[in-house]
């Protein structure tokens, strides 16, 4: 999306299946699944928050300063 840090980045959450029960429970830091956030680096605090990545796809880590046209997970 654009230039910036990553500030978060999670991994190796299990995809669910849909059973009707979770493989881990839902929480706050749970619900979004694998995921990486972003710090743009506005004067506004704005960030991206990549969400629901593939378990094991990423290709980032919290401190790495990426560009908009890097890819930052393998995808499915």
């Amino acid at each position: 999306m654009a230039d910036g840090t990553i500030v978060d980045a999670r991994d190796g959450i299990p995809d669910d299946t849909p059973t009707g029960s979770y493989v881990i429970p839902i929480t706050s830091g749970t619900a979004a699944g694998n995921c990486v956030v972003l710090d743009i680096g506005d004067r506004h605090g704005t960030f991206a928050f990549y969400v629901h990545l593939v378990p094991g796809s990423l290709r980032v880590k919290i401190g790495d300063r990426v560009t908009s046209s890097q890819v930052v997970n393998l995808g499915p």
